[in-house]
């Protein structure tokens, strides 16, 4: 099976091509920077702006499975629309042209859910989208796109609604790893004190190995035109999580809340999903692999990518 991954080089794109290499399968991935492995992946350096280079690669691979990853977490509205928005409409142009008969995975977000109340979770994937943050409001509307693709011209898509993940190689954008690096900061100036922001909030948290599995499940058997929530169904506390990072910490340091960034006009006291849609997919799958032992590998992972940064 010839497998196509945009955002292959990002934090789940690299742990979903190492769960497809175990399967034996081709993956073609797709970056916009020259990549270098030793891998069996067959690297594309293309850019989702051009329509055209995304044509001619669909028409030379034809792939029978598509997993879109690629886009933007962070940014301005425009440049959020830009990412995740009009690129995914070059993509599902550029398959609809020349590789119609390709399943077509949409990673989308919770975000997309954006304010909930704590009466109307876990979330069901019918819950109307509501998002407050820009990125949510890109990934909303990156959804319904989605959806009217697959409605308008019978492309073969499934849309996926990804909740929190953590794990190694968790980025700096990301909590876990944004915490851990202030950590590391503390322990290389002996201080004591770690600023954050809102711990409080509790969240929906996959190990992101866990969550490679469900994407590529998800891809290779959901129902067309259905969309899934990829999440755990268990509702932990950010708090939780970053006590574990404080655990691991070379010497005491105690948290202190920074009032400016204590809690953003966007931010849902509680975010946990409805996993029973997919569950049922996926029922011969693990179990949701540790989440501490998730925390502790980003924490190992950013003390050893920070000890030669500290002179």
């Amino acid at each position: 099976m010839k497998i196509l991954i945009t955002g292959a080089s990002g934090f789940i794109g690299q742990h979903l091509c190492q769960y497809i290499l175990s399967l034996n399968h081709t993956i073609h991935a797709v970056s916009r920077y020259p990549q270098t492995d030793d891998t069996p992946i067959i690297w594309h350096q293309i850019d989702l702006a051009n329509p055209e280079s995304l044509h001619h690669l669909l028409t030379q691979i034809q792939p029978d499975l598509i997993y879109h990853l690629a886009g933007l977490t962070r940014g301005s509205l425009p440049e959020l629309m830009t990412a995740n928005v009009l690129h995914s409409e070059y993509l599902f142009t550029a398959v609809a042209q020349t590789c119609p008969q390709a399943r077509l995975l949409v990673l989308g977000s919770a975000a997309s859910y954006g304010f909930v109340t704590p009466n109307e979770t876990p979330i069901p994937e019918t819950a109307p989208l509501r998002p407050l943050s820009p990125y949510g409001l890109s990934k909303a509307t990156q959804d319904m796109l989605a959806d009217q693709y697959a409605r308008r011209y019978n492309l073969q898509i499934i849309r996926g609604r990804l909740f929190n993940v953590t794990g190694p190689g968790e980025p700096p954008t990301q909590v876990i790893a944004a915490i851990a690096q202030k950590l590391i900061h503390c322990e290389q100036t002996n201080q004591s004190t770690l600023k954050t922001g809102n711990l409080q909030a509790y969240r929906d948290f996959l190990h992101v190995r866990t969550a490679a599995q469900l994407i590529y499940q998800l891809g290779l058997q959901g129902t067309i035109r259905e969309v899934y929530n990829i999440c755990s169904g268990q509702a932990t506390q950010i708090e939780t999580l970053i006590n574990i990072l404080i655990k691991g910490a070379t010497h005491p340091i105690t948290l202190a809340p920074e009032p400016k960034t204590q809690q953003l006009s966007w931010d849902v006291p509680i975010s946990v999903g409805d996993p029973s849609k997919i569950q049922k997919l996926t029922a011969s799958l693990p179990p949701n692999l540790s989440l501490v032992t998730a925390v502790e590998q980003v924490l190992l992972e950013w003390r050893h990518k920070m000890k030669d940064n500290f002179t």
